[in-house]
């Protein structure tokens, strides 16, 4: 005979309570004591399985603080807790979480790099999708005036308080001696292009701002009004501002549908 849903629903609530907060309320649901220390291994288990999912996600953020991450990891188990069996979106609160610590002056920096590291997972989980190349760009321009061209689904746009991005691209080319700390205002912009391969890059204001206007208007229009934000500005704002946009349509942000 099924248990009542009342008391399958005290078993669960009992089960969880126990794993995050170990507060013996589970006790009356083991058949014996003797099976104490079996609840404990399993708790333990739980735990640094999520660990360990947090530091596969933010790898780099766990090479930041080093020896230190599995304190702050098992303090993050505890806090936010799996709510469903699926663990693919679990850890995305980790950038929140980091700032609301003490780092010292490099905890914006964490913050930030938790908030790219997440983007960029995100990212590779995106369904494939038919990435237009620069060629094929402007193929469909000249026929329909770009109609059939949007961005591609797994864009991600962060704001970032520092050059977060700066340090993400020195741990991933093995760099790290040569960043320097900077509380600089960055927008990243990130996306799965052709290949499934990842782009990233620092946006000048121009990649966004056609994104922003492509929800009222065709990409042409909206290249236009977004380049027209920087006409006015140096020659090489503008010349860095065509080359990003370049970049951006030859590795993929835009598909045809």
């Amino acid at each position: 005979m099924s248990a009542p849903k009342d008391e399958l629903a005290k078993f669960q609530s009992a089960f969880m309570n126990e794993i995050y907060f170990q507060d013996n309320g589970f006790h009356p649901f083991l058949a014996d004591e003797k099976y104490q220390p079996n609840m404990g291994i399993y708790i333990n288990n739980c735990r640094l399985i999520l660990g360990n999912i947090l530091k596969d996600k933010y790898p780099y953020c766990a090479q930041i603080i080093g020896d230190d991450f599995e304190h702050y990891s098992s303090v993050f188990v505890k806090q936010y807790h799996l709510e469903i069996g699926n663990v693919t979106l679990y850890g995305y609160e980790f950038a929140d979480f980091l700032a609301d610590n003490d780092f010292g002056e490099i905890t914006k920096l964490l913050s930030d790099l938790a908030k790219i590291e997440w983007a960029k997972y995100l990212c590779e989980l995106a369904p494939f999708e038919k990435h237009l190349d620069f060629n094929a760009f402007n193929g469909e321009i000249a026929k329909n005036g770009g109609q059939n061209i949007k961005p591609t689904q797994s864009l991600k746009i962060i704001d970032c308080q520092t050059n977060a991005f700066n340090l993400f691209q020195c741990l991933k080319s093995d760099c790290i001696n040569e960043f320097v700390f900077s509380e600089i205002a960055q927008k990243i912009i990130l996306w799965q292009g052709r290949n499934f391969e990842i782009s990233m890059m620092i946006d000048d204001g121009v990649i966004h701002k056609i994104i922003e206007n492509m929800e009222q208007q065709n990409i042409a229009d909206a290249i236009d009004n977004a380049i027209s934000h920087v006409a006015n500005t140096d020659q090489a704002h503008i010349n860095q501002a065509q080359a990003n946009f370049a970049y951006a349509c030859e590795n993929g942000l835009f598909i045809g549908v």
